[in-house]
């Protein structure tokens, strides 16, 4: 049995995938923490584990996401160009993408072939994206999934909040609690102010069904919900939504450039339209 390893290096946890034959047959999932090739190790022998294979199975591993080029790998890629090639094969029908991590979001636009055409990334502060949220469960001293059930019910919501700046975030939301606003009421204004500020990202790439959340955050169907009356479109949820990016780097090893996926850049290094205009000209 020859594998292909693909790991996603992200800023809270990293995944890990096991392709056979383009197929998945494994998934791990560790926390990150400060030393990032251990994690790339824990989460490829969880992967493994989940595989039920062994070590000396895996032919390739190839990583990305954060300091891809500062672990030991057999290669490594840009992020945007493994998550085309995934959901060309996950989702095929995905158009516009939604990648919600621990510290960045940004809007992909495919085209039909699963080539990036277009994207926009949130170069602003922490509170627009999952860490923020993440830090809620603290504030209000509930885990993810009570936080979920508390906002899905939440029949009102405090005004707007201020998701600009995580700092000036936090200090209304601790403000809040001690004005014994209802913890339901504060985690719905939460959401909902996340979700419409990632709402102006997706707007800028244009919204074209079908659209797809991945990353982290797609787990919280509380963030799902309000992302969806924030854009006045279904979204959809891919059932590897965190394990899409470390599934598309596996992927990368066979795909070569038959794939034609115009992503060999950095994150952060175009904006929006100004990559259209690049590929284009």
């Amino acid at each position: 049995m020859t594998l292909i390893a693909g790991i996603d290096i992200g800023s809270d946890y990293t995944q890990a995938a096991l392709v056979e034959d383009e197929e998945l047959i494994g998934t791990g999932e560790v926390r990150t923490k400060f030393d990032l090739q251990d994690a790339v190790d824990r989460s490829l022998a969880a992967a493994l584990e989940d595989a039920g294979t062994d070590r000396e199975d895996v032919e390739q591993v190839i990583v990305t996401g954060d300091g891809r080029k500062t672990v030991e790998a057999d290669d490594n890629v840009t992020q945007y160009k493994s998550i085309g090639l995934a959901l060309n094969r996950v989702w095929p029908e995905g158009r516009t993408v939604l990648l919600m991590g621990a510290k960045n979001a940004a809007a992909l636009k495919l085209d039909e072939e699963g080539n990036v055409m277009d994207f926009d990334e949130n170069d602003k502060c922490a509170a627009g994206v999952g860490r923020f949220l993440s830090d809620l469960t603290r504030y209000l001293d509930m885990d993810l999934d009570e936080l979920v059930e508390v906002t899905l019910e939440a029949d009102d919501v405090v005004e707007e909040l201020n998701t600009q700046c995580s700092v000036f975030a936090e200090s209304e939301v601790i403000s809040l609690i001690h004005e014994n606003v209802p913890e339901s009421h504060i985690s719905r204004g939460v959401h909902e102010a996340i979700a419409e500020r990632n709402s102006s990202l997706i707007r800028r790439v244009g919204i074209e069904p079908d659209v797809l959340l991945i990353g982290g955050v797609a787990r919280n169907a509380a963030f799902v919900k309000a992302l969806e009356e924030a854009i006045d479109t279904e979204v959809q949820v891919p059932d590897i939504a965190a394990f899409v990016p470390a599934y598309g780097t596996a992927l990368t090893a066979t795909a070569g450039q038959e794939t034609d996926i115009e992503t060999d850049f950095e994150p952060g290094e175009k904006k929006g339209g100004k990559f259209e205009q690049e590929i284009s000209g």
